[in-house]
């Protein structure tokens, strides 16, 4: 049986893990969306070209666009957008896996199948893998958004709120 310490660790890092999963899978949405409009922004060239050849647009028209994506692959190029956007996916799975882990951990010691040694190796191991994703995301130049981070945090907690609202332990 976990002791009431052991359970409250469990359940502040099952609450970490909830709020990670939900805010990587929003900025990775987000930098997916951002690399695909600059992606689609670099494919202007062809429509350029194309109007070129049969005279449609002025001629200021197609420097206009021309410098709309000049500007578009220097963001690109500075920013790493393609690069943070598949991180972030990569991030976004492996803390849904590891908020699944969690639950796991939260609902086999809420069985009493568990002791605090068990408990605590799992959360060092679920503690290794939150590094790794850390780790890679930092790599990348990853900021925090702060706004984007409470309101996923409201979100995970209100979420595991409504989950184990019948589930107090007597």
């Amino acid at each position: 049986m976990a002791t009431q310490q052991i359970r409250n660790a469990v359940w502040q890092e099952y609450l970490d893990a909830a709020r990670l999963s939900r805010y990587c899978d929003a900025l990775a949405n987000r930098y997916t969306r951002f690399h695909n409009f600059f992606r689609l922004l670099m494919c202007l060239p062809l429509l350029v070209g194309i109007s070129f050849l049969l005279d449609l647009l002025p001629n200021i028209v197609e420097i206009a666009i021309a410098a709309v994506v000049a500007i578009a692959v220097v963001i690109d190029v500075i920013f790493n957008i393609g690069e943070k956007a598949y991180v972030l996916s990569r991030a976004s799975r492996e803390c849904n896996k590891l908020e699944h882990d969690y639950k796991i951990l939260w609902l086999s010691m809420e069985t009493d199948k568990l002791v605090d040694k068990e408990i605590l190796e799992e959360i060092s191991q679920l503690t290794k893998k939150l590094e790794e994703i850390a780790e890679e995301t930092d790599a990348v130049g990853i900021t925090t958004d702060k706004k984007l981070n409470v309101k996923c945090a409201i979100e995970a907690y209100r979420n595991l709120e409504k989950r184990y609202e019948y589930s107090h332990r007597t």
